[in-house]
């Protein structure tokens, strides 16, 4: 169900609005079409591509750049003729844990014994717990996100073993 808003958005179930494993912004329209919010374009796309439900964080980003109008929970209104000409896209590095936030008190402990409070972040995307830099600030490139990710898995194995390298593309306005 997509329906016009009086402003000319237009009001797509947030369950359609996703993040692609190759973290492209995307709104599926058919079963096997998206459209990439940042281009314009349309893509051919299946199941196997899906990566990860878009959060209120990156929603905020793509009101930002005048993508979306707003979001609530279960709508995002996308606007009709978005500007498709942007800027240069910064890619923000983090590391996702697949901890459930209800252990960031535990995490940012075991951090804090291991001597590594100073050096690296804990937040909360959606449900999950992530690890940033030094007072939350992204990792500079994939490197320095390697680099986190040796150094806490060697630290701390039980926490920190299987956490994986993630990104979103953020582009300043």
């Amino acid at each position: 169900m997509v329906e016009e808003d009086i402003n000319g958005s237009v009001a797509v179930p947030r369950s359609r609005v996703f993040v692609t494993v190759d973290g492209l912004f995307v709104v599926h329209w058919e079963e096997n079409r998206v459209q990439d919010l940042l281009s314009g374009r349309y893509l051919t796309f299946t199941e196997k591509q899906f990566d990860a439900p878009v959060t209120d964080w990156e929603l905020h980003q793509l009101r930002n750049w005048g993508v979306v109008e707003s979001f609530d929970e279960a709508f995002v209104w996308l606007q009709r003729v978005p500007n498709w000409q942007r800027g240069e896209a910064q890619r923000s590095y983090y590391l996702y844990t697949r901890l459930p936030k209800q252990r960031v008190r535990e995490v940012e402990q075991q951090l804090e014994e291991a001597g590594l409070h100073q050096q690296f972040a804990v937040r909360v995307r959606d449900q999950f717990l992530v690890i940033r830099g030094a007072k939350g600030a992204a990792f500079s490139d994939e490197e320095a996100a390697e680099s986190a990710q040796r150094e806490l898995s060697e630290a701390l194995p039980t926490l920190f073993g299987d956490c994986v390298i993630a990104f979103v593309d953020v582009i300043e306005t």
